[in-house]
């Protein structure tokens, strides 16, 4: 058992996030890690960030459409279109049922 820096409150060390408060803990081998630091770097406004937590979470899980479809809409606000066209379509191969990212795809190839 371990405790967490934020609450205090005691959690199984294999955790990744603390079950009371959701702090995350730091755990470069786990994808679930690298997809919360992106989500809350994209809600803070931090793109850079964001694309390079999306991007360590794929060299560890590169099969997450769900991963390559946050980060064609964050390579889309940064101004780089065709990197944002190429992660709508390799989200696309993972799952090719998700009419979001084929909006999306549009959207990047009309610009």
């Amino acid at each position: 058992m371990t405790n967490c820096d934020k609450c205090s409150n005691e959690y199984p060390a294999e955790y990744v996030f603390c079950p009371f408060c959701g702090m995350p803990f730091k755990n470069d081998e786990s994808p679930q890690y690298w997809r919360e630091i992106a989500r809350d770097a994209r809600i803070k406004g931090d793109l850079h960030k964001a694309i390079d937590a999306c991007n360590q979470c794929n060299k560890l899980d590169g099969q997450n459409p769900h991963t390559y479809f946050v980060l064609g809409s964050l390579y889309y606000f940064s101004g780089k279109i065709q990197k944002s066209i190429d992660s709508f379509e390799k989200s696309l191969e993972y799952n090719p049922n998700h009419p979001d990212t084929y909006y999306y795809l549009g959207i990047s190839l009309y610009r």
